[in-house]
């Protein structure tokens, strides 16, 4: 089973960033269920606090006057700002929300109100008080009372004590440092946050640091720096490594002459200080919110004993932190290609499979509430996988036999077009790189010496997504010879077009070597598949790739040809040697 980390996914970011933009009109997405109220009569109200007080711990010591929150009542596209008084009253609504009928509702909120876009947060010896960002879930909430708002921390708290141990004095202590491993910028909107850029942390004066959740099982997470030394730590189990939301995580750091002992202690609610200890999780529960177009049939949501789980409210199960199994059909009315997943929000592990016709996904090892939002029309993305049943996913969603490639590209590449595939295609959805290299990851010359002074026609449109084409061509040039293709002569062709690593899907082109426009593209988009690729497959040789694309230029009679080497487009000759991994079009 594959897994893949699920740290508030860039779709549910851009989902709820579009609406954001939207109007604060909520006739776009009016609550459903229960009698309509009269329309701008019934506003929300509400008091909040922080994880059970009124004064938040460690980044800011209370509310402040004017501090001002996000809210939404359910699905709604609008957003109301409400500002606060130091106890967590409201003070002033500057942007209303209102209840539109009498059903119930789950109320979310976030602090700060205002997004935040990719904050430094590697330099903290000033305090951390701007990046204390807090989300709020309340659910089964109505119009006829005022709502109260428990928010929670989103980063994860990291603190250390550091001792002296044999061959250190407290001088020598005095002048390490410290510096803790994780993303050094954080985003925050509406609620979402996302790290990037990972890196070195410098903690706050009082041994504290905030951090973007990020799981450092097996990583480097803590750097001592002594007497001209480096020690790092890496731990090596969860309960050490895995930084959380809302979790406070504890080292006591033994310094010795050439070496550091670390002990981590058990991961805590940030602010419940030492009375809870992880074993927590095992009673915590978290709600999970799932939300399906009408194309999605026969779900199911269960426990991992098999036990059916019925919602508490209206597309909402209440969780422990082990999590769920949801499974459901996708209609036989979607034409492919369909997405299989969905927007996915919140922190846990996210695996899945196919049944025979039924799609799962596991979700285990939670730490926040998750919201899941599955339609099979939602367009697929660079780094989504695809499948053989010509369905893709941004999570890893299937055994790897089962996953051809990674996407690189939607829609149609330029001077690209449907007539160009043999009424293989209806319309170009987009561009999938095979999961592993040709060749078992070889870099064998584009052909046999005999054909390398020859030029067969491919140079003519360099700039074209033209790669079906192209490798027609060199085919029909073989069969013209009456040369039977093979790793002797067309060699990079013939290991693209009888790549047999994963079977290509049927409606989709099927298995070719790419145009150098093509090939560039992959290395263009490279920070975003390799990791997808290197997760369903094989990286190997990923940035040196072979192009269909010849040039009409020769060095010693030899013509030359468009190839990728060490990321960067080349101005190759047929006697070089790359990998010819093969793209498709789907």
């Amino acid at each position: 089973m594959n897994r893949s980390k699920l740290h508030l996914l860039r779709n549910m970011a851009a989902l709820l960033l579009c609406a954001s933009a939207a109007s604060c009109s909520q006739d776009d997405m009016p609550q459903t269920g229960g009698t309509p109220l009269p329309e701008g009569e019934y506003p929300l109200t509400l008091t909040a606090s922080v994880d059970g007080m009124n004064t938040r711990a460690t980044g800011k010591d209370a509310w402040v006057d004017g501090d001002m929150i996000g809210v939404r009542i359910g699905t709604d596209d609008a957003t109301g700002c409400y500002e606060l008084n130091s106890d967590g009253s409201m003070k002033n609504v500057i942007t209303p929300v209102y209840w539109q009928n009498t059903a119930s509702s789950t109320v979310t909120a976030w602090y700060p109100y205002e997004g935040k876009k990719s904050v430094d947060i590697s330099d903290q010896s000033k305090g951390f008080v701007n990046i204390d960002f807090l989300t709020a879930t309340a659910p089964e909430q109505n119009y006829q009372s005022s709502v109260s708002l428990k928010f929670e921390h989103q980063m994860a708290k990291v603190s250390y004590t550091l001792q002296a141990g044999d061959g250190i004095t407290e001088d020598d202590l005095k002048g390490a440092t410290v510096q803790i491993a994780g993303y050094t910028k954080a985003s925050f909107s509406e609620g979402i946050l996302t790290g990037t850029d990972d890196g070195w942390i410098t903690p706050a004066s009082d041994n504290d640091a905030l951090l973007v959740p990020k799981d450092m099982t097996g990583k480097p997470l803590i750097k001592v720096s002594i007497n001209g030394k480096d020690f790092i730590y890496t731990p090596s189990d969860e309960t050490a490594g895995n930084l959380k939301a809302g979790c406070h995580n504890t080292y006591t750091i033994t310094v010795k002459r050439n070496e550091i002992v670390v002990e981590a202690g058990q991961s805590v609610t940030w602010g419940s200080g030492g009375n809870f200890t992880s074993g927590i999780e095992e009673t915590q529960t978290y709600n999970l919110f799932l939300a399906c177009t009408d194309d999605i049939q026969e779900i199911s949501v269960t426990d991992k004993g098999g036990q059916t789980l019925s919602p508490k409210s209206e597309n909402t199960y209440s969780l422990s932190t082990q999590g769920c199994i949801v499974r459901y059909k996708i209609a036989e009315t979607v034409q492919p290609p369909f997405r299989r997943d969905g927007t996915t929000g919140g922190y846990a592990e996210i695996s899945g499979r196919k049944e025979g016709d039924f799609y799962v996904m596991e979700i285990s090892d939670m730490s926040s509430d998750i919201s899941i939002s599955i339609d099979p029309h939602s367009a697929p993305i660079v780094g989504d996988y695809y499948y053989t049943d010509n369905s893709y996913s941004t999570q890893m969603l299937d055994k790897k036999e089962n996953c051809v490639g990674v996407v690189f590209h939607v829609g149609p590449g330029p001077g690209d077009e449907v007539s160009a595939y043999d009424s293989k295609l209806n319309a170009i959805h987009g561009y999938v790189l095979a999961a592993y290299p040709a060749c078992n990851g070889d870099r064998p010359s584009w052909c046999n010496p005999n054909y390398q002074k020859e030029l067969i026609g491919t140079h003519e449109r360099p700039d074209d997504w033209c790669g079906y084409k192209n490798t027609k061509m060199i085919i029909n040039s073989a069969q013209n010879k009456n040369i039977t293709l093979s790793a002797d002569n067309y060699t990079h062709v013939y290991y693209a077009t009888t790549y047999n690593q994963n079977t290509a899907p049927s409606q989709t082109s099927g298995w070719y070597l790419g145009s150098a426009a093509q090939m560039k593209k992959v290395i263009d988009v490279s920070g975003v598949i390799t990791a997808p690729i290197s997760n369903c497959g094989d990286a190997t040789n990923i940035k040196y790739l072979g192009t269909s694309t010849e040039r009409d230029d020769t060095k010693n009679d030899i013509y030359g040809i468009y190839d990728i080497e060490g990321g960067s487009l080349r101005l190759g000759f047929k006697n070089y040697g790359q990998n010819p991994r093969p793209i498709l079009t789907f």
